[in-house]
């Protein structure tokens, strides 16, 4: 993830996506974060229990599908 969001920095989008393509979505999520955290915080609090548990099983499942592709396919 290091490798990519550097490549990112630099403009490398190609090799950005190749190291690991969940970048694009953690650069700026972070720079939201830190610019704007208690906005993302009353954000996130004023969705439904549900929707937070479905959206945060989601990641998960994205990131743990994308760690068994790359182990066994890459």
């Amino acid at each position: 993830m290091g490798r990519a969001c550097i490549a990112l920095a630099q403009g490398n989008f190609a090799s950005a996506w190749h190291y690991h393509p969940f970048a694009f979505f953690i650069i700026p999520l972070a720079l939201g974060l830190a610019c704007f955290p208690s906005r993302f915080g009353r954000a996130w609090l004023a969705l439904p229990p549900s929707l937070r548990k479905g959206f945060a099983g989601g990641v998960l499942a994205l990131v743990l599908a994308l760690w068994g592709y790359r182990l066994l396919l890459v």
